[in-house]
């Protein structure tokens, strides 16, 4: 039985149910196969704090019974997935706008608007044209999840955090430590200030499924070798 606030690790494959082609999965020689590949991409399981959103509520229900190594495969039609496909969220923006913000839009690409994500569809005429619509609105999906691991202490569940929101930093110059009921995590210094949004989530993320009293951040600064 999975519960709230639980963290667990799982592999996927969605569907199209009625095209059956590949749209996400962990699995690197699904996506070659799928044709979905992404070298950007790291292919691993999902970590997830269930029942936080991060899964839909549809998906959640089918495998809170799931035992760990076990798989199920179900269907989640789109009036409980994304929804239908809305025209309205189909707009077109000044490209001066993406320009303030240092970003070069390119038909294809995925960019991030407020709390939102949007797909540009075309750049033409100094403007942008973007699609607000998730990107699996309008379809009925096919689920295949695996359930890796359900994290049972706060050590593990702190460093499966860490991996899920830092997971872009060295290896070797990130450390997490526990000290009795104060979690210290070492990072490498002068990162992009984007991090300390990362910060925030990672420090609301913890204490909601952790049972430390501090968390520290530690930035360590290494003196370049002549």
């Amino acid at each position: 039985m999975i519960n709230n606030n639980d963290i667990i690790e799982l592999d996927l494959i969605i569907k199209d149910k009625n095209t059956n082609s590949v749209l996400d999965t962990t699995h690197e020689d699904v996506a070659k196969e799928g044709n979905i590949y992404d070298s950007k991409t790291q292919y691993k399981p999902l970590v997830v704090v269930f029942g936080k959103g991060e899964l839909l509520k549809a998906v959640e229900e089918n495998i809170k019974d799931l035992d760990i190594g076990k798989t199920k495969e179900f269907s989640v039609t789109k009036d409980k997935a994304f929804g239908d496909r809305d025209p309205k969220l189909i707009q077109l923006l000044p490209l001066s706008d993406f320009k303030k913000e240092n970003i070069d839009p390119k038909p294809g690409m995925f960019i991030n608007l407020g709390n939102r994500q949007a797909k540009v569809l075309n750049v033409s005429g100094g403007r942008v044209q973007i699609d607000l619509n998730h990107e699996f609105a309008g379809r009925d999906l096919d689920y295949k999840i695996t359930l890796k691991k359900v994290c049972a202490n706060d050590n593990d569940k702190s460093q499966a955090l860490f991996e899920k929101y830092f997971f872009f930093m060295p290896k070797d110059k990130a450390k997490v430590q526990v000290k009795e009921k104060t979690l210290e995590l070492i990072i490498p210094g002068a990162m992009p200030k984007e991090i300390e949004y990362l910060k925030y989530i990672f420090i609301q993320s913890v204490f909601d499924t952790c049972n430390f009293e501090n968390i520290h951040f530690i930035e360590n600064y290494e003196k370049k070798k002549q």
